[in-house]
């Protein structure tokens, strides 16, 4: 006779956003809050961002993106 397995829990899973706050855009990046919003509001080539409900919202892999075509290679590591 098989042993009874139970079955997996019909629990709803937890449904992790991609968008994040200009806060943790900020932390992430290890800059501030005011370098976020300028670099979000200028008018050519902006962050990418969304505003829902009159909230800013960043998609980080989409700022990754953003900051690295944004960034000047001089050769040089770090």
């Amino acid at each position: 006779m098989a042993p009874i397995v139970p079955l997996p829990s019909r629990t709803a899973k937890k449904h992790e956003s991609k968008w994040i706050t200009q806060t943790e855009v900020a932390k992430r990046l290890g800059v501030s809050n005011s370098w976020v919003s300028t670099h979000t509001s200028q008018p050519i080539d902006p962050i990418p961002h969304r505003r829902l409900l009159g909230k800013l919202q960043y998609d980080f892999e989409k700022v990754e993106e953003w900051v690295n075509k944004n960034s000047e290679y001089t050769g040089m590591e770090a």
